[in-house]
């Protein structure tokens, strides 16, 4: 139990660690050149999570790798999908989250 006084806002609502969150209405990811252009996205802009939509993938058990172009780059992220297959046939709908590497090691853990 809290003692009276305390403010618990401050208590739960404090963050472990800085992250930075988007969302993005990506319109596809069913090109390789769009995915890419999402990895350099993230990349330049140090998001950890992404909020994505009209992903147009509706497989909800996939999880894409995405990775900036350049072999250096150590940055890779994970865009984990979901969609309604009955909603496929129009190709409009589906809806994701990019996260970093950093965010999907804290979210299986």
């Amino acid at each position: 139990m809290l003692p009276p006084n305390t403010n618990t806002e401050a208590v739960f609502l404090k963050p472990r660690a800085q992250f930075k969150l988007a969302a993005f209405n990506v319109r596809t990811l069913m090109q390789v050149g769009q995915q890419i252009g999402l990895a350099m996205s993230l990349e330049s802009l140090n998001i950890d999570v992404c909020c994505l939509s009209e992903t147009r993938i509706q497989d909800s058990g996939e999880v894409l790798q995405i990775r900036f172009p350049y072999v250096a780059s150590k940055s890779l992220f994970y865009v984990r999908l979901s969609g309604d297959p009955v909603a496929s046939s129009s190709g409009l709908a589906g809806v994701g989250v990019a996260l970093s590497a950093r965010a999907e090691a804290a979210l299986v853990e």
